[in-house]
């Protein structure tokens, strides 16, 4: 009987390993989601895009050019007067698609924003670069600071926008956002449970 305990005991704990990432059938996802967290995320102010080689500037400035003069062209943003070659832009690698192709998260948060900017999720190729949102959306979200939240080798990781919003009660608190790659775009997600409490450590 003591021999037959013994054995059992590897098994249990394959089982239980197993578990962590087999499909939850009732919520339609995997444990390992739930493991993810939204700790350490990085500030987008802290990466400007001179930071990222020349011609991949270039491709970057260019993805987004669109979009910028679209928030530049809107009388609510009182943004007429900048000059389009000069926002001052910022970019953050987040994963390698392929041997020569990259995503970024590339971000404008100039201080008339406050600290949510705007950010869009960009895919360079040797042949340029695209913008991977929905036809409807002008930006991924807006936020202050970015996080992976997917496997660090996945090709088009779930990721997790940190923005700034406002407690009930009064005062600041940080809010996440939660993307995930559907089709050829990102789409809304939901986020670990966890991540509020991890952006807002008591």
């Amino acid at each position: 009987m003591q021999e037959l305990h013994r054995a059992t005991i590897p098994l249990l704990a394959a089982i239980l390993a197993l578990r962590l990432f087999i499909p939850d059938i009732a919520s339609g996802q995997t444990n390992a989601k739930s493991v993810a967290t939204c700790e350490n995320a990085l500030l987008l102010s802290a990466h400007p895009l001179s930071a990222v080689p020349k011609t991949t500037q270039v491709i970057l400035r260019r993805a987004v050019r669109s979009k910028l003069q679209a928030i530049m062209n809107d009388p609510g943003m009182g943004m007429s007067d900048t000059v389009l070659e000069k926002v001052p832009l910022k970019a953050i690698e987040i994963a390698r698609t392929s041997k020569y192709d990259a995503l970024y998260i590339v971000a404008w948060d100039d201080d008339s924003f406050g600290v949510n900017g705007f950010n869009w999720v960009v895919e360079v190729k040797p042949g340029g670069a695209a913008t991977l949102l929905s036809d409807h959306a002008s930006s991924l979200a807006g936020g202050f600071g970015v996080k992976v939240l997917g496997a660090e080798k996945e090709k088009y990781p779930e990721i997790m926008i940190a923005s700034k919003g406002f407690a009930e009660g009064g005062g600041a608190v940080a809010e996440a956002g939660c993307f995930q790659k559907v089709g050829h775009s990102y789409e809304n997600t939901s986020c670990p449970a966890s991540c509020q409490d991890e952006l807002n450590p008591k």
